[in-house]
């Protein structure tokens, strides 16, 4: 098979270590995330017919963050729990690989036939299967590394929360957040931190907002999901 290419990802996180968890997203179809205090802290204008539509928008865009927040704060697994599954599982998949047979025979030959024979997308040849087992693989070994950050009890989720914030508003004022605790992206975030549910609320703002990695505002990691 195949020797797959191991993804680059640059070192270890900068962020706490994760925390996680089968996330269930909820609606917070109660909430307003567009309130006066959020949109004038973004320093957006929303007059007029098209201001209904600003606000909806950017209320749905917070929203999104905020639920995703809220799903990893609601059922997560210490740090120390989840190195120790992604090591056992790594160890499984070595093993199935250390066994997988890499040449062909009679055997190979006779399970591709029939292979060959079942009428669906999911029925991919034994080199197929081998190439994917190492693409697996590399992900395992990467997220050993990346997730490996010290600490146990890091607060990733409120981190993520404060970098996804932070994409918002770079995206609507254009500027890069500031870590000035009496700025005007701390200000937004204590805004929306107050429409956020009692239990799950930001504490310890200062410092979070100094502490919390900018860099990763421009990430892939802040296309959230709406719930349903």
């Amino acid at each position: 098979m195949t020797k797959s290419k191991t993804r680059q990802r640059g070192g270890k996180s900068k962020l706490p270590p994760r925390v996680p968890s089968l996330r269930r997203l909820q609606r917070l179809s109660k909430i307003d995330f567009a309130t006066p205090g959020i949109v004038r802290m973004l320093g957006m204008s929303t007059s007029g017919d098209r201001g209904v539509f600003v606000e909806l928008d950017l209320h749905n865009e917070i929203r999104a963050i905020v639920a995703d927040y809220i799903a990893d704060r609601s059922s997560q697994v210490p740090p120390k729990e989840f190195r120790k599954r992604i090591r056992a599982f790594r160890s499984v998949v070595e093993t199935f690989l250390r066994k997988f047979p890499t040449t062909q025979d009679e055997v190979t030959e006779a399970i591709n036939r029939e292979l060959d024979q079942i009428e669906s997308d999911w029925a991919p040849s034994l080199s197929h299967i081998g190439n994917g087992l190492d693409v697996v693989l590399d992900v395992v070994k990467s997220l050993e590394t990346v997730e490996g950050g010290a600490g146990t009890d890091a607060n990733r989720a409120a981190h993520l929360l404060l970098a996804g914030l932070a994409s918002v508003y770079r995206k609507r004022t254009g500027k890069r957040p500031s870590k000035k605790i009496d700025g005007k992206f701390a200000k937004f975030v204590k805004a929306v931190n107050a429409q956020i549910p009692a239990r799950f609320k930001l504490n310890g703002l200062a410092h979070l907002i100094r502490s919390v990695d900018i860099g990763w505002v421009n990430s892939s990691l802040f296309t959230p999901q709406l719930p349903p």
